[in-house]
């Protein structure tokens, strides 16, 4: 697991979310951005896909909350506010761009 967010002039192209329900990290979903500038959600773990899902169909709130951006209107934006800190103890999101996955 990789948190080091982009520099702010590049997006991730590769954001997991994890589960922390267990104690231990379990790989839940993979969010990729595509070469053609499309997000991709993978879900890894079935039982604990319900947040990914909500993200990818609902969005994600950036600029400090003031706006909801969905992957199919401004994927790049969409990548970078996945990594926006959350107030959340049983999921995180980490940018796994440079990591050996294939774009």
């Amino acid at each position: 697991m990789n948190d080091d967010s982009q520099p702010s002039g590049k997006a991730p192209t590769f954001v997991t979310l994890y589960s922390w329900g267990t104690g231990s990290p379990v790989r839940v979903a993979e969010f990729r951005l595509t070469q053609s500038g499309t997000v991709e959600l993978a879900i890894v773990e079935p039982t604990e896909a319900t947040v990914a899902r909500n993200y990818f169909d609902h969005g994600v709130d950036v600029d400090d909350d003031r706006r909801t951006v969905l992957p199919n209107e401004e994927p790049e934006m969409f990548m970078r506010g996945l990594l926006t800190p959350r107030r959340s103890s049983y999921y995180s999101f980490a940018d796994e761009s440079g990591a050996d996955n294939p774009e």
